[in-house]
């Protein structure tokens, strides 16, 4: 029997807007929502958030940022413009080549490694799943903000990727070939700089001896 693969659907998109925008949710939803075509993954959770900044002295007043977790992985752009459409479709340009790069990643790395075995883990193996908080009574509960960073070693490759994906200036990681250090900037001709902190030799014991 036949079977065919069932083609990826538009996902949904989690749209705020701030400011007075109107029609501006739809449209987000639309837009990004069809990004899930172009996911060789699940699309688990899709956030745009549109902004109006009120400063008539701003010349692109608009701004929107959209979040896709893609399997786990967090894909990530920022747009600005002078309609909520333009700049609408400017984040869905930008999330739409983003995609298209962590598919070209997944796609090389097919094939590096073997299935992991029974009770085997590797560092492309997914996660336990396991709760991220004590189960304390309700009325001992309370909210508390963290952030957190996790230098993830990584080759200086992977950590450009990340730092595009995510759309940040810098990305800070620990280069897996010298456990050192790094930050990964943009900068200079070829639109990256990398910074390492050298690590300290060990200190060999000296030994002095009186004459």
């Amino acid at each position: 029997m036949r079977h065919e693969t069932e083609l990826p659907r538009d996902i949904e998109v989690d749209v705020t807007t701030r400011g007075d925008l109107p029609g501006a949710a739809d449209y987000a939803r639309a837009k990004i929502g069809q990004l899930g075509r172009l996911a060789h993954r699940p699309v688990l959770r899709a956030r745009v958030r549109v902004t109006e900044h009120r400063d008539p002295a701003v010349e692109r007043p608009v701004v929107a940022q959209g979040n896709l977790d893609v399997d786990g992985r967090l894909v990530r752009a920022q747009a600005q413009g002078e309609t909520a459409q333009e700049t609408i479709d400017l984040l869905e340009s930008r999330l739409r080549h983003r995609l298209e790069r962590i598919a070209e990643h997944w796609e090389s790395r097919r094939g590096e490694q073997p299935a992991a075995g029974p009770h085997e883990w590797r560092h492309e193996s997914e996660p336990s799943h396991r709760p991220s908080y004590f189960p304390r009574p309700a009325d001992e509960r309370r909210v508390i903000r963290r952030k957190s960073f996790t230098m993830a070693p990584c080759t200086v490759d992977e950590a450009a990727l990340e730092m595009n994906l995510l759309d940040y200036d810098f990305h800070l990681f620990t280069e897996i070939g010298t456990a050192s250090a790094g930050v990964l900037y943009r900068g200079g001709p070829t639109g990256y700089r990398l910074a390492l902190v050298a690590r300290c030799p060990p200190i060999s014991s000296v030994r002095s001896s009186s004459t």
